[in-house]
This record gives C-alpha cells, structure tokens and sequence, in this order.
C-alpha cells in the first residue's frame, strides 16, 4: 500500500495539506489552497487496477459533504486519497481499524451523479512538491 498509516483522519487530512469540516464525520475537503480534493474511500471499494470508487447508497453528513464536493470537482482536479480499512467490511455499518493518508496524486478522470468516481494516477508526491 502507498503511503503511510495516520493515527486520526485529522492527520490524514493535514498529510494532504486540508483540514476536515468536522473531525467527528467529514469525509472530503479540499485542501487549504484548493489545489486538490481530498477523498476518504474503503480499501475494499477501491478497485485497484481502474482506480474506481462507487460510493455506497448510504445517507450521512459525511456522505453528502463528499459528494457535494465531488460535484464541484472538475475533470482534470488532483485528487489525493485516504483509504480506510473496516474492522470487518461486511458489518453496517463499518467500524474503522486503521487509515492511510496515500502518497500518490491522482488526476479526476470521471464521475457520476451517485458520488462515483474514476482517477488515474498524476504523478508521485514528491514530484507534485516540487512543481
């Protein structure tokens, strides 16, 4: 996995340079000079090899911050990922082991009015940093 884990979703955030609306629910925000969005996905609903998320049909603050934000995203944004792992991915709903503030930047290829999306990978982070 890319990387490194987080001890809170608050230091994930700020590994991306963004600070959550809410510590307790956010799960999206951009990051503090709006250069990219951060999204917060299940490592098991991302589908590694097309990077693909589909979100689920839950309703939450969280949920509809993420895809309010998404919606204001244009293909072409940079996108940065937290991944998430469930203590059990069949549970409903999810209680969270552990999270991973991912090192790679991604560009938003596409996305549907369900709050899916599809990115491909931009370029590493370090590399980002520099330009």
């Amino acid at each position: 996995m890319h990387g490194r884990r987080t001890k809170s979703f608050t230091e994930a955030f700020a590994a991306h340079g963004a600070k959550p609306r809410n510590v307790r629910w956010s799960w999206a925000a951009w990051s503090d000079r709006f250069d990219c969005l951060v999204l917060t996905v299940w490592r098991d609903r991302w589908v590694a090899e097309e990077k693909v998320f589909a979100l689920p049909a839950w309703h939450g603050a969280g949920n509809d911050e993420r895809k309010r934000l998404l919606e204001k995203a244009a293909i072409g944004d940079r996108v940065r990922i937290i991944l998430c792992e469930a203590m059990n991915a069949k549970d409903e709903p999810r209680e969270l082991r552990s999270q991973w503030a991912d090192d790679r930047v991604f560009e938003l290829t596409d996305k549907d009015e369900g709050g899916g999306f599809k990115v491909r990978p931009l370029m590493d982070a370090l590399r980002f940093k520099l330009l």
